[in-house]
């Protein structure tokens, strides 16, 4: 988590790898996720709009498994 946080304070600007990368990345879209989520259920029932609208943002950029599928 400490490389998240310093990754969001110092941005792209250090050399990290790019699997280091998006490691982060995966880590911001989950966190993403769950705020979007909460937002959601505040005017929503949990329900299968919310679980696919967390979903969506769950794989937004995020890299492809070997196999072509997240």
């Amino acid at each position: 988590m400490g490389e998240v946080l310093e990754y969001e304070a110092e941005g792209d600007s250090r050399n990290i790898s790019s699997e280091k990368k998006a490691d982060i990345n995966e880590i911001l879209n989950y966190r993403r996720t769950m705020w979007h989520a909460v937002e959601l259920l505040k005017e929503l029932p949990l329900c299968q709009r919310v679980v696919r609208e967390a979903h969506r943002v769950l794989l937004e950029g995020v890299r492809r498994l070997h196999n072509g599928l997240f």
